[in-house]
């Protein structure tokens, strides 16, 4: 059970390494290894799983592994044997995407050219918006 913790903890330890940002990585794979071995992941009940029957040790030595492993990885990083960390590109403490990014005017542009179209209750993808009249 708890599934929940287990899929916050492995989806930060992907995003962080997709991201190369290996240092976080490892930090998440260290609290994976921690809440495994008390119980909080991978078992029914709370409690120490260190007897050799037990999985949550299993589990924490994995964590461990992984963890190593992002450590090695950001080393390597630091000598510029790895390629650096992805950074967003942010402006003004948002995240802009230039590509998607459209002004309020060429909105209004597209707007009138498919009007002259004959498709003003169709956009490109041929889906209605919200807005359109349903029987133009």
């Amino acid at each position: 059970s708890n599934y929940l913790v287990t899929s916050i903890v492995l989806t930060c330890m992907l995003i962080f390494s997709v991201d190369r940002n290996f240092l976080l990585a490892a930090l998440w794979s260290l609290i994976g290894a921690v809440c495994s071995l008390f119980g909080f992941m991978h078992t029914i009940k709370l409690g120490v799983w260190v007897k050799t029957h037990d999985y949550g040790w299993r589990f924490c030595v994995g964590y461990s592994s992984i963890a190593a492993l992002m450590l090695c990885l950001h080393v390597a990083q630091s000598y510029g044997l790895v390629e650096p960390t992805i950074e967003d590109d942010k402006k003004d403490g948002l995240e802009m995407d230039n590509n998607v990014a459209i002004s309020d005017e060429s909105r209004g542009s597209r707007q009138q050219s498919d009007a002259k179209q004959g498709r003003q209750h169709l956009k490109d993808d041929g889906f209605p918006s919200p807005n359109d009249d349903p029987f133009p």
